[in-house]
């Protein structure tokens, strides 16, 4: 944890002079936010207590600028009998309203960005994703093929197409809603994915489910969380991490081609594909493909 000013500069350059008292309160709240919205205490625990360097820099460096974007509207304004008035020091000229609002955009992209870094680390260790997967709002954060912003972003396609089709997406999809945000204009994927959690949960479990079977869909997403993929799974994971990304930029077309691909490449090789050849998908699409013919053993009348 961050227990002094010269812990904070590490991560904060800019920070360099502030009282860490004042900063304190904010730092208390970033691990709050930590512990209740994003890791949960167990697993909260063992990155405070970890001495894996990379971990430990990636956890103080989120608590940091998680406390300092926080921070940065109370700094410089003090209330008095008056009202409110700024902290005024001659030695310094005050910041133009664009450079704060650039810092607090850049300090959001970092966090972010980090935030990104240790659930990937968090992921790739199963005593740390154990931990996880205690806390009560694991599901709900693992229940995408997407877990990360940069992961999104990667398979998601141009940003500034998605941005413009995005919003025509969750029209067209049944039951969504028109959404915006300041998160989408400043480009911060993480952000960008949990605003987009509702609408690519849709695609998920009605578009790409009527193709490869709700069941085996919730198997993967079940195995993901375990690390319990095959081989064949996690690049059949990746391939719907693309469709998805043509489904958010209204490539329908597109997206729905190569699920039919992807269905037959599983049904050539099903051995690979057990979740899937029990599925009602599955008998529903070996039985459109027979037909009665009068030379077949299995002909009827009719």
């Amino acid at each position: 944890m961050i227990e002094n000013i010269e812990q904070f500069i590490r991560y904060i350059p800019t920070a360099r002079g502030t009282n860490f008292e004042d900063i304190k309160p904010f730092l208390d709240e970033a691990e709050i936010w930590i512990v209740s919205d994003v890791f949960g205490k167990d697993l909260n625990d063992v990155l405070k207590a970890s001495d894996d360097e990379t971990l430990k820099r990636l956890y103080e460096s989120i608590i940091s600028l998680k406390g300092y974007v926080s921070s940065i509207p109370f700094l410089d304004v003090v209330q008095t009998n008056n009202g409110f008035a700024v902290v005024n020091n001659s030695n310094h000229v005050p910041a133009s309203k664009e450079r704060v609002e650039r810092l607090i955009a850049w300090v959001n992209e970092r966090l972010y960005t980090q935030l990104d870094g240790i659930i990937v680390k968090v992921y790739s260790t199963p005593a740390l994703l154990g931990e996880w997967s205690k806390f009560h709002r694991f599901n709900y954060l693992t229940e995408l093929l997407y877990w990360t912003g940069i992961d999104f972003v990667q398979y998601g396609g141009d940003y500034e197409k998605l941005e413009t089709n995005v919003t025509k997406a969750t029209i067209s999809y049944k039951g969504g809603a028109v959404l915006q945000s300041e998160a989408a204009r400043r480009r911060i994927p993480y952000l960008e994915l949990r605003r987009l959690h509702g609408v690519i949960k849709g695609f998920q479990d009605e578009e790409i489910s009527n193709f490869i079977s709700r069941k085996y869909m919730n198997v993967l997403i079940d195995k993901n969380r375990s690390r319990n993929l095959t081989k064949n799974e996690e690049l059949l994971i990746n391939r719907l991490k693309f469709i998805i990304g043509l489904f958010l930029q209204n490539e329908d077309y597109k997206a729905k081609e190569q699920l039919k691909v992807i269905v037959n490449e599983m049904i050539a090789d099903l051995p690979n594909y057990t979740d899937y050849a029990g599925s009602d998908e599955y008998k529903l699409k070996i039985a459109a493909r027979y037909e009665n013919l009068l030379e077949d053993p299995t002909y009827f009348f009719g």
